[in-house]
């Protein structure tokens, strides 16, 4: 939780600098917030492969 948590103050300080470029506030790009922010690109993976999974199984099963 601590992560996802990171994950967005994170992404919320790059969207407040693009927004307001005059007063940009410096966001430190740490290990761990790279880390954190691969995984959210893991997981997101996953869960899109297991939706294609399911509805590619669910497909032959229910068009027979």
């Amino acid at each position: 939780m601590r992560m996802i948590d990171e994950t967005v103050r994170f992404t919320t300080l790059l969207a407040e600098d693009s927004l307001n470029p005059a007063q940009p506030r410096h966001v430190r790009f740490t290990w761990r917030r790279a880390g954190a922010a691969a995984l959210a690109l893991l997981k997101a993976f996953a869960c899109m492969a297991a939706a294609i999974a399911l509805l590619f199984f669910t497909y032959r099963l229910v068009g027979r």
